[in-house]
């Protein structure tokens, strides 16, 4: 597992990470890819696009490995799913799935429901998908640029620690260039936007991510290196739930 960043580096190539599978796996992963398709994924610096060929090299990188079933999902208002756990993936899956996103949406009230009802709508699936079986890990993988209602998400991601659903949210972060930040503003970057919090009756403007609802999150700037933080983001993830079986059997 710990080969998967170079074996998506040279594009499937190095298959000398075959050699390490001579046990079938006895995981049943569970992996949703979740890609945010509202307007301002293409306004900022075309997000979107960057987005849509990491998950087609992530996903083409899991299919090879045969780590469990993956998922993948559009958010708009909520979860709208393109390939469920039970389908199985290939190049013309692929290009149906890319062709599914206009990176277009943006309706009225999506900044304050679409995250949330996404979080919903996607614990609901991983109920459905939940045999009771500790072999069984639900794992969401979210690509966006974080700019959504936290408040509004927060009940359901509770719900979804409380279930041991985990999320790792990926904040694609884009700055403006210095020619088209005007006078007196910020760059763009997440990491210079403000929240405003009451405290004791005063309100204050705190970083943007201090309140972030998701537990675990990182925020990418590079986009061209997105797919190999997407692999990085595996790994550790394949060696804690490893981990943990093993101590679970001491």
């Amino acid at each position: 597992m710990k080969k998967v960043i170079s074996f998506i580096a040279s594009n499937y190539r190095n298959d000398k990470i075959w050699l390490r599978r001579t046990l079938p796996s006895k995981r049943d992963y569970k992996i949703l890819i979740a890609i945010d398709d509202s307007l301002s994924m293409q306004e900022n610096s075309n997000l979107g696009l960057f987005s849509l060929e990491a998950m087609v090299a992530l996903t083409e990188a899991l299919n090879r490995l045969e780590v469990g079933k993956v998922a993948v999902g559009r958010i708009r208002d909520r979860l709208e799913l393109l390939q469920s756990f039970e389908e199985g993936y290939s190049a013309e899956r692929a290009g149906f799935i890319v062709s599914q996103f206009g990176f277009q949406h943006c309706a009225k009230t999506s900044a304050d429901h679409s995250m949330a009802n996404f979080v919903r709508d996607t614990n609901q699936l991983l109920d459905m998908q939940n045999t009771g079986n500790a072999a069984s890990c639900p794992f969401v993988i979210v690509l966006s640029d974080g700019k959504f209602n936290k408040d509004n998400a927060r009940k359901y991601l509770r719900e979804a620690k409380e279930k041991r659903y985990l999320y790792i949210f990926v904040v694609l972060d884009k700055t403006c260039p210095e020619t088209e930040i005007k006078a007196g503003g910020n760059n763009g970057s997440i990491m210079q936007m403000r929240s405003v919090q009451k405290v004791g009756g005063a309100i204050k403007l705190v970083p943007y991510l201090q309140d972030f609802p998701f537990d675990y999150y990182c925020v990418v700037k590079d986009t061209t290196q997105l797919p190999a933080a997407l692999g990085t983001i595996l790994v550790q993830w394949f060696s804690m739930v490893s981990g943990g079986s093993s101590s679970a059997r001491r």
